[in-house]
């Protein structure tokens, strides 16, 4: 054999060892490096050399990392199949996965050929935290999928390309199943539903308690499938028009509901451009992302709402950086709002203790007039000008505290804050404490009874009562006041612990402001004020009065 041959030999063998030895310790200290949260995916460029992309011939999944948050994407489709939030936990204490079962893609026109990205096979590859999927149409079109610009927040942008199309738009669509997550699963189905947002910034949502299809003709900016306390919002750069919007509620207990939407999204050089947001329905978190986004935390209608984004969510959220349990939470925010309202409880108060001294001179009226209830009301009102006694002074500063009471109801159901937190007894202050329970479901109270809900309800009846000592009232008037508590035992058995725990605070701080002011308030004091003013003749006639005279002026003519 040739000297030279021999030598090539020898060259071709060393080079070949030498280049296994060099792959497995590649391999080797792949394996010792600590994971990254890039995901390794073949074929890679260098691998393949002067092919480009190395097409897959079936479905696969790979996990991506980034931030406490773990995509699942699938080469079918090129698209996001999964997302599991890992800092969260569901009530269960099994990991948080936001849906499963997702489809999402659209169809195009490719050159005349309708194509659909669900039924492409993608090839992925990564490059510095962007993940780039690609594929190739039967009609030789190449499409890539980019995934990039991960944040912290769950947020991340979506681009997809399709070489050489002038088509003007493409069908975009999406649907997921949600699965449980929380306790309740009906009450986490009626707390499920698409929420949507015009270019314009109207927002809207579909009603949550049925099942329902909508077809929208304003362009969408936005279209959330929001869960009780979770998001997973599409934001579009261009929008999407003529809109169909479904949802349809979960089969059975695996399952919460399943959304969908699909809808004509402008193509633009062949480009389009989303932002997807995956996490939870923060209100704060959500409005930094943008959008509108927040609007989706429904904190209650109109005034309901003001009140709680600018007052009660601020002072919640200061309190809320002290690190304390959400117990004493709960409990320093009842006493701010209860200061805060304390004045308009004083009058409340002093009206009613004024109303009550004046109650034998009004049974002494109605006993003289009888039944002519005109009369009657003008006598009464003569009385009040006399005595310097305002009849709206008890109910008026009542009106006005209504509101911020109502905003409170909305409030604690919709504060992600409270999810999973314990106190005392109660579990999760998300949703109803059930320490006595049983198995038969029963009309109303189903099969708990929320023991915050319990306490609230006696403490409701014991105001009740003194109320009625301090009023003086009397007959039907007395019992009717004891109607509504059991009503709201329940009503809100079902509904948040921490509303629940923070209405017993409120009748708790008011019956400490009751003895205060008891204490505070000179009856014979009263009196004696009473007794001058009627001296002086009274204040000037109010017009609601000045009107109740006329009426009663031409009633006695009429019965000349």
């Amino acid at each position: 054999m040739d000297r030279n041959v021999i030598f090539g030999l020898i060259l071709i063998v060393t080079i070949i060892f030498t280049f296994n030895m060099m792959n497995s310790g590649e391999e080797a200290k792949s394996a010792e490096a600590p994971k990254k949260e890039a995901v390794k995916v073949k074929p890679t460029a260098d691998s393949v050399k002067k092919a480009t992309v190395i097409y897959p011939t079936n479905d696969s999944s790979f996990v991506w990392k980034k931030d406490q948050i773990s995509y699942t994407f699938s080469t079918l489709g090129g698209k996001i199949k999964s997302v599991e939030l890992q800092q969260f936990k569901t009530y269960a204490k099994k990991p948080l996965v936001l849906f499963f079962n997702q489809k999402i893609g659209y169809e195009f026109d490719d050159k005349g050929v309708k194509t659909s990205t669900s039924t492409l096979l993608f090839s992925p590859n990564v490059e510095n935290d962007k993940i780039i999927f690609t594929a190739m149409t039967p009609k030789g079109t190449t499409v890539k999928h980019i995934f990039q610009n991960f944040k912290k927040d769950g947020s991340n942008e979506f681009i997809a390309q399709i070489e050489g199309n002038t088509s003007n738009s493409i069908l975009f669509s999406a649907e997921m199943t949600t699965p449980p997550q929380e306790k309740d699963l009906e009450e986490e189905r009626f707390k499920s539903t698409i929420h949507y947002s015009t270019t314009e910034g109207d927002h809207d949502y579909i009603n949550e308690r049925k099942e329902d299809t909508e077809n929208l003709e304003e362009k969408l900016k936005w279209i959330s499938f929001k869960q009780k306390y979770f998001n997973s919002s599409f934001v579009f750069s261009d929008g999407i028009n003529n809109t169909q919007l479904t949802t349809k509620n979960g089969l059975d207990s695996t399952s919460v509901k399943t959304m969908s939407f699909k809808g004509e999204v402008p193509l633009k050089n062949g480009q389009v451009s989303l932002v997807f947001h995956f996490g939870p329905s923060k209100f704060y978190d959500l409005k930094e992302v943008g959008y509108g986004l927040e609007n989706q935390v429904y904190l209650g209608w109109n005034l309901l709402s003001v009140i709680n984004e600018y007052v009660i969510l601020p002072i919640f959220t200061i309190i809320n950086k002290t690190g304390w349990s959400f117990g004493i939470i709960i409990l320093i925010l009842s006493i701010i709002i209860k200061a805060i309202l304390f004045p308009l409880t004083y009058k409340s108060t002093l009206s009613t203790v004024k109303m009550r001294i004046l109650k034998p001179e009004i049974d002494a009226i109605k006993e003289k007039i009888g039944e002519d209830q005109m009369k009657l009301q003008a006598e009464t009102m003569k009385l009040y000008s006399k005595a310097g006694v305002n009849p709206l002074g008890g109910c008026l500063p009542l009106i006005l505290q209504m509101p911020l009471l109502f905003a409170m109801f909305y409030f604690f159901p919709a504060v992600f804050e409270l999810r999973g937190e314990s106190f005392l007894w109660a579990e999760d202050l998300s949703t109803y404490d059930s320490l006595i329970h049983w198995e038969t479901s029963i009309p109303v109270l189903g099969t708990h009874l929320s023991l915050f809900t319990i306490l609230m309800t006696i403490s409701t009846l014991i105001y009740t009562k003194i109320q009625n000592e301090v009023s003086g009232a009397t007959g039907q008037m007395k019992y009717i006041g004891y109607i509504m508590p059991v009503i709201f035992l329940g009503v809100l058995n079902s509904y948040a612990s921490g509303l629940t725990y923070y209405y017993l605070l409120l009748n708790l701080i008011t019956f400490a402001q009751q003895a205060i002011l008891k204490r505070s308030i000179d009856e014979n004091k009263l009196h004696a004020q009473i007794a001058e003013n009627k001296q002086k003749g009274g204040k000037t006639k109010s017009k609601f009065q000045q009107r109740l005279e006329e009426m009663q002026a031409a009633q006695n003519k009429r019965k000349k």
